[in-house]
């Protein structure tokens, strides 16, 4: 039996939502912005962008003069990213493959997993799998950095349902969520409308916390550690909105 993320239809049907409505280009150069502030990486740099989807986070890299590999399982993400990129003018390498086989040892000075792109598998290990491949494709002294939903704000945020509308596309997206294993996993079961077309989607995500987090970047071989609230660098206590961990080689 597939796994849930290998449906394609869930994330073109999802794409919307995932994307457009609260993606804006102005958001994606703040996170950058605040990716760099965080990761400092040396002008040109080889960047990895793991799960980059549509390309959003590596078109901006490009654009900075990075050298931008971008990785994805999602076909129609990656040829929407490789347009994208022809029409900018920008040079980016779109490869279309797993994150658990991903690896190109020593090739990156930083390497990026953003918006809940971590802890897909049913399997615990495969997660630290990822780490792993990520680990391998650093350079010496080279940066990882994730940026997910973190155990403790889900926590402290929790609502089993939510309703969103999409008011362009006149599509409505209504999210269930249960939690699994005692906070170790949480359950969503997403229902998509448009007219009379409907779908329903259900797939599933493992959450972290900051602590368990850590400890699984130092497992995979990680040297040191920090974990923050948010992209702009706010410590991960009672306020965080994001979890946040920058790991160096």
């Amino acid at each position: 039996m597939a796994d849930w993320f290998e449906d394609d239809t869930l994330w073109e049907s999802l794409e919307g939502f995932l994307f457009s409505q609260f993606r804006s280009q102005e958001m994606t150069v703040l996170e950058v912005e605040q990716v760099l502030e965080l990761a400092a990486p040396p002008p040109g740099a080889a960047v990895l962008d793991l799960c980059c989807g549509t390309g959003r986070h590596s078109l901006e890299f490009s654009r900075r003069g990075f050298q931008v590999t971008g990785v994805d399982r999602t076909t129609r993400y990656l040829e929407a990213a490789r347009a994208a990129a022809i029409d900018a003018g920008f040079k980016v390498e779109w490869i279309r493959d797993d994150m658990r086989r991903f690896q190109r040892p020593a090739a990156f000075t930083l390497a990026l997993n953003l918006f809940s792109s971590f802890g897909y598998f049913a399997e615990a290990g495969d997660d630290l799998q990822v780490l792993r491949n990520l680990y391998t494709s650093l350079q010496p002294g080279g940066i990882l950095l994730l940026e997910l939903a973190g155990k403790e704000p889900v926590v402290r945020d929790f609502h089993p349902r939510t309703w969103h509308r999409h008011a362009e596309r006149n599509e409505y997206l209504l999210e269930e969520r249960i939690i699994r294993e005692d906070w170790g996993v949480i359950e969503n079961h997403w229902t998509w409308i448009r007219g009379p077309e409907h779908r329903v989607f259900n797939w599933h995500i493992r959450l972290y916390s900051g602590v368990e987090l850590k400890c699984l970047l130092f497992e995979a071989g990680f040297s040191a550690v920090h974990i923050y609230g948010s992209l702009a660098g706010t410590p991960y206590d009672q306020t965080a909105r994001r979890l946040v961990a920058v790991a160096a080689k």
